[in-house]
């Protein structure tokens, strides 16, 4: 059941949706979708068009504390521990740096939801694309850096510490 903003009064009644129909919703509003069972195995990639940084698909099978990077494995008890689908518990999207099949670094927030279907005990794992946000700051600190050694080349100023550095 879902319900409305606080300006309409009641749960909005939702009908069944058909898997298909889920599956479809999940690819297109969240880059990544991972479908996991009680043990942190993953069942099922699912992902967005438009987030194909590459083929997901040999992480089905793994456990998924094998799949984010050394920083990233305190984050996930967080991350089970915040599961959005509990009414009780403040849902918090985590940043995680998951791990391609290449050992690449790929940068999600992420957001734990369970299945309200207990014979199931199934969660999904909902993820942002981090990408272009940490591609955007790396330029930025590119150009910043281009800036402070130009000016310091001409003696126009001292050196100034970026707020992102």
């Amino acid at each position: 059941m879902l319900f409305r903003s606080s300006s309409l009064s009641g749960p909005l009644h939702w009908p069944d949706a058909p898997s298909a129909w889920v599956c479809a919703w999940l690819k297109t509003a969240h880059d990544l979708v991972l479908v996991l069972d009680a043990q942190g195995l993953v069942l099922d990639v699912i992902q967005n068009d438009a987030y194909q940084p590459c083929d997901l698909r040999p992480w089905i099978g793994q456990h998924f504390r094998s799949l984010v990077d050394d920083d990233s494995v305190g984050k996930v008890d967080a991350l089970w521990a915040h599961d959005a689908s509990d009414a009780h518990v403040q849902a918090r999207w985590r940043h995680l740096n998951l791990m391609g099949p290449a050992q690449e670094a790929l940068p999600v927030m992420a957001l734990c939801l369970s299945v309200p279907e207990p014979a199931l005990s199934r969660r999904l794992l909902v993820c942002r694309d981090l990408g272009p946000a940490q591609e955007l700051n790396r330029r930025y600190l590119e150009a910043y850096q281009e800036l402070q050694q130009t000016l310091e080349a001409h003696g126009l100023t001292r050196p100034v510490q970026s707020p992102l550095s």
